[in-house]
Formats: C-alpha cells, structure tokens, sequence
C-alpha cells in the first residue's frame, strides 16, 4: 500500500467518524428517543474502524518491506554496474547483467505498469532502470575494447541511478536521524537532470 493509498484510507475513516459524530449530535437534538439506540451502535462502528485501520497499516508495512528488499536489491546491482564499468569490463559481465535483470523484473512485484489494463501493458513507473540496463548491454565484454566506452556508460548509469533514486525513496517514510554527524550550516541542492532516456 502506497503513501497515497494509505492517506485515502485515513481520510476516508476521518471522514466516517465525523460523520457519526455530526449525525449523532442531530440525533440527539431532533430525536432524542431515538439517540440512544443510535450511540449503543458507535463503539460497533469505531471497533469494525479501527480493524480497518489495523489491516491498512498492516499492509503499508508488509508493502514497506517489499520495497526495502527491493531497494536492496536494486542497490547491489547497481554497485555491480559501476564496478564493471570501473574496471573496463576486467569483472563478470554476466553476473552484473544478472543481478540488473532480475531487479527490473521485481519491480513488477510491487508496482503495476503506469496506465495497465487487460488491453494494455502501460508504460514502466521506473524507466531509469531499463535505461541502465540497455546502457549495460551495450557494454558486452570484447577483447581489445576501449576505456571510453565504458566511462561514458558509468556516467550514463550513476545519471540513471540518481534519477531513480531521487524519486523511489519517496516512497519511504524515511525520518531525519535524531543523532548525526553532518557538515553544519551545509544545503546541498538537488541539480536538475537531463533524463538519459529522453535523448
């Protein structure tokens, strides 16, 4: 369950209660026989609520598991990517593109296609992954191949990367730690980035 889903849901059971609340004021004013009855139903309606807002959380927290897996992941193959590309293509070529390939298809696990339906496939929610992949396989091991090649691919994929980045860790309900070392008094801001892909 998404940040979005999860805040629909809160609203919605906010929404509920007041309405219970507002409904048994009326009651209580307009038809006072009738008002009783009515409140010996709300801590009914508070507890089915509450069960709802216990399984809600509870999916937010198996789906939050999910993506940190995910991200796990993603981040590994992506140390693999820069790794090969570091050193010119002397590490396993096969075990990178492996690791990237099974993360683009996991993503699959936890997010649909953008626009997906029983007609249509929709488009990736992740393209900077397929970017990268596609950069990588340009990228198979030849003998005698020049360096360049594979400097202009690592910055192509850390671009990648860094896009990706920037808007799947959103998704985390990620806290400011309450005990730090950091440079004081230092923002750095985020530079804007030509997507890759988009040529």
């Amino acid at each position: 369950m998404t940040q979005k889903m999860l805040r629909t849901r809160l609203y919605t059971v906010y929404g509920v209660l007041l309405l219970l609340l507002i409904a048994g004021s009326v009651l209580s004013w307009c038809m006072p026989n009738a008002a009783p009855s009515f409140l010996a139903l709300i801590p009914l309606a508070i507890g089915v609520l509450a069960a709802y807002l216990a399984n809600c959380f509870q999916q937010r927290s198996l789906f939050v598991a999910a993506l940190r897996a995910f991200w796990s992941d993603a981040v590994e193959a992506k140390g693999l990517l820069v790794r090969y590309c570091s050193s010119a293509g002397q590490t396993d070529y096969y075990e990178a593109r492996t690791k990237l390939s099974n993360v683009v298809d996991k993503v699959r696990a936890v997010y649909r296609n953008i626009g997906e339906t029983d007609q249509d496939v929709g488009v990736r929610p992740f393209e900077p992954l397929m970017d990268m992949f596609r950069k990588f396989e340009n990228l198979k091991p030849e003998p005698g191949q020049p360096s360049a090649p594979f400097d202009k691919a690592e910055k192509n994929i850390t671009d990648s990367w860094q896009a990706f980045q920037d808007v799947f860790l959103k998704e985390f309900d990620r806290p400011e730690p309450s005990f730090s070392i950091s440079a004081f008094g230092v923002r750095r801001r985020r530079r804007g980035r030509k997507a890759p892909w988009s040529g």
